[in-house]
């Protein structure tokens, strides 16, 4: 998580390598997870926990498949966070989930 937090912080570029094999299905990936940030947020608004948990659940259980653990430990923090009802660190999540979106840069191996 230090990694990420330094990343955000710097809001630099973060180059992945992904296996080759992946290079069809991992740019379908990285915008389904763009999609969850809105459907994050709408669930927020309604204050919909229990969808936040499944998206959550759903994204710790797939990044690191995809050779992109930070989207795994992104996805776990927020299913964490669901039950807590703790909307204030949801909303950081989805913002680091944006902003790693955002500067993410893969590479294919």
């Amino acid at each position: 998580m230090t990694e990420l937090r330094t990343h955000l912080q710097d809001r630099q570029t973060l180059c992945v390598d992904v296996p080759s094999k992946l290079q069809r299905i991992v740019p379908i990936f990285l915008k389904n997870r763009q999609d969850d940030i809105h459907a994050l947020t709408s669930a927020l608004n309604r204050k919909d926990f229990a969808t936040i948990q499944s998206i959550g659940h759903k994204m710790k259980g797939s990044g690191a498949g995809y050779g992109l653990p930070y989207l795994t430990e992104i996805g776990g923090h927020i299913e964490k966070c669901a039950p807590e009802k703790n909307a204030e660190l949801i909303q950081y999540w989805i913002a680091a989930l944006s902003d790693y979106l955002q500067n993410v840069e893969i590479h294919f191996s």
